[in-house]
């Protein structure tokens, strides 16, 4: 019992951000699933690969709209960090040829992909209330 209301304590210490709503769009159809991993910056070396690290991973259906849009909220402050996986064909793993990804990917503040993943810093946002992350999905196939 003494431990709960040390945990209630401590977690009532740490500051919280508000709801940030984030929108993706462009997804090409609506096979599988979109695999939306948040990082926080505790966690930045494990963006954008490790999605167990992540401290929220989501796997939602694709929206007929190409549209999707969830509420982040009851995240601690700090900067954050946004993958997208469309996993088309629901195995889990982004598919590369020659190292190139066949399915669509796309990260928090939508930086330019030249050779591999982007680093966290170029993904980073604040989260504060009302704040709007946009993403738009990228195709190389």
């Amino acid at each position: 019992m003494k431990f709960i209301a040390f945990l209630t304590a401590f977690y009532s210490l740490i500051p919280f951000s508000n709801a940030a709503i984030v929108t993706i769009e462009g997804f090409r159809n609506t096979k599988g699933f979109a695999a939306v991993s948040v990082f926080h910056e505790r966690e930045q070396r494990a963006f954008p690969g490790d999605a167990e690290k992540a401290i929220k991973t989501l796997y939602v259906p694709v929206p007929k709209n190409s549209k999707l849009e969830f509420t982040l909220d009851n995240m601690p402050a700090g900067k954050y960090a946004v993958a997208i996986l469309h996993d088309e064909d629901g195995n889990k793993k982004l598919n590369t040829v020659l190292g190139y990804p066949r399915e669509g990917f796309g990260f928090s503040n939508n930086p330019t992909i030249l050779v591999g993943a982007p680093a966290f810093s170029k993904c980073a946002v604040e989260l504060t209330e009302g704040a709007t992350v946009k993403i738009k999905m990228k195709y190389f196939y």
